[in-house]
């Protein structure tokens, strides 16, 4: 089983400049802290973050029906995040290929970490 967070968002086409479209090649994420390596309870020593882009429901929920679909996903590995407990330490998702979106529509991020339950 893996633990799962997401966050949900509105891309509004009059913020945008009244564009069809936008192109996403990144989220920034903040972390507080990370697992000690070698010391995690699912056996993992150094867990990576997967992060993916999604639609989302008619609840307003993360749609995680697509969430394996690698071309929406950027994944970082352990060494790689980056932790603050003053949140002014980025780590970055970027894809490998840009992200086109429609505008005046919900989408959501969701984060999977590795072997967490």
């Amino acid at each position: 089983m893996s633990f799962d967070l997401g966050q949900t968002f509105y891309i509004d086409k009059q913020a945008v400049q009244k564009a069809d479209a936008i192109v996403i090649t990144s989220v920034d994420l903040y972390f507080r802290n990370k697992p000690v390596e070698g010391r995690t309870e699912s056996g993992i020593s150094k867990p990576g973050v997967t992060v993916a882009l999604c639609g989302v429901n008619e609840d307003g929920s993360p749609d995680l029906t697509d969430f394996l679909n690698l071309q929406f996903a950027a994944r970082v590995e352990y060494d790689n995040v980056s932790t603050s407990a003053t949140g002014d330490a980025a780590t970055r998702f970027t894809f490998a290929e840009p992200l086109v979106v429609a505008t005046d529509r919900s989408y959501g991020f969701v984060i999977r970490f590795d072997g967490v339950s």
